[in-house]
């Protein structure tokens, strides 16, 4: 009975050190682990993101192939607040936030709040109050 218990407190030891030694993945080390599909209502429509530390790169497709769509690189960082004007100095700094914000090629700013990331699911809403639901790649 001894060695039973023994085992079971060793074995129970054993589980909590490991749990306790995995660390939990960053906001950035989500988004940078793979590429991005936005579950488009639209036919043949698609926009593909894959972020970088420093960049977004957003492909738009419509009926065609990934490798033929329109791409557009874009700077962005993860904020902890509602930022209305971009910060060039945040790109590539933080590694969590709860808006993703983004500098558009028409200088303007685009903010996502992020309602939910985990490694297959991005899900936030725009500006406009509009949720977007992104899929792993």
């Amino acid at each position: 009975m001894k060695k039973r218990n023994a085992i079971i407190c060793l074995l129970s030891f054993v589980c909590i050190i490991q749990l306790w030694g995995q660390e939990k993945k960053s906001a950035m080390d989500i988004l940078t682990s793979k590429g991005w599909k936005w579950q488009s209502t639209v036919k043949g429509y698609n926009e593909y993101y894959e972020f970088t530390k420093n960049e977004c790169i957003w492909t738009i497709c419509f009926d065609q192939k990934k490798e033929e769509g329109t791409v557009e690189n874009r700077p962005y960082y993860l904020s902890e607040t509602k930022d209305t004007v971009f910060n060039k100095q945040k790109v590539g700094k933080n590694n969590e936030g709860k808006y993703l914000i983004f500098l558009q090629k028409n200088h303007e700013i685009l903010v996502f709040e992020i309602l939910e990331l985990n490694e297959n699911k991005l899900y936030v809403k725009t500006r406009n109050g509009s949720c977007l639901s992104f899929v792993r790649l």
